[in-house]
């Protein structure tokens, strides 16, 4: 089996570390000068700026030379395993609809079943609450005490018809957990000002808006362009 970097050449980091470093001392000992005041000063501070910047780029391009076998080979890996997550994900999904369509009709069934033993139990305890007080008009005191247990019973079927739906299905080899559906909740925007106005005072929404701005900033190459709310700071820099 062939290893990642197995003939590859010697890592250069070592070598472009000291390279790093001696120009990290050297960025020390202009800064240690103060401002810069006179012409030559200013070509030999352009010459290091100018020479920091192709090291920066040297070191990059190594680190990316060093990095894309790693690169290739994730992909590799990722493109011979996709296709076999992306076929158990869709066969999972077909499945798992059938399986909510299913729960949701056991629910939609077992909830109008409730609503019919909800309405039993309230008749049963008007019709309790009746014979009770008929029971009390003629003097019926046997009469009174079935008429209570009758409105007893009546008031634990209201009870048990009170109690959420929730279906559940097991599994039919024991490798599965009990399923039953839950509710999950998501947002969808009704009203984007609003949910701005509430947001906006979140350091992402001012991230996010400062990187469109400025996305639309560079798109016009220098052109005019206005922003609402939007600043537009000039800087000159080499």
């Amino acid at each position: 089996m062939t290893l990642i970097g197995h003939n590859a050449p010697p890592s250069r980091l070592p070598e472009l570390e000291k390279l790093a470093r001696d120009f990290t001392d050297a960025a020390g000992a202009w800064m240690d000068q103060g401002a810069i005041d006179d012409e030559a000063s200013a070509a030999r501070a352009n010459d290091y700026v100018a020479g920091a910047r192709r090291l920066w780029q040297q070191i990059d391009d190594e680190r990316k030379a060093e990095k894309q076998p790693h690169l290739d080979a994730g992909r590799r890996i990722d493109g011979e395993y996709k296709p076999l997550l992306d076929m158990l994900e869709r066969s999972a999904k077909e499945v798992a609809a059938r399986l909510t369509d299913y729960l949701k009709r056991q629910e939609e069934a077992r909830r109008k079943e409730r609503e019919a033993q909800e309405a039993a139990a309230r008749a049963a305890a008007r019709a309790a609450a009746e014979a009770r007080r008929a029971a009390e008009r003629r003097n019926d005191i046997a009469g009174q005490i079935e008429a209570e247990q009758a409105a007893e019973e009546a008031r634990r079927a209201l009870d048990a018809a009170a109690k959420p739906v929730r279906v559940s299905v097991e599994s039919d080899s024991g490798g599965a957990n009990r399923r039953s559906l839950r509710r999950v909740r998501k947002a969808k925007i009704a009203n984007i000002s609003a949910a701005f106005v509430h947001y906006r005072d979140r350091p992402e929404v001012r991230e996010l808006i400062e990187r469109l701005a400025n996305a639309e900033i560079r798109a016009a190459r220098g052109r005019a362009v206005t922003i609402p709310g939007i600043e537009i700071i000039e800087e000159e820099k080499i």
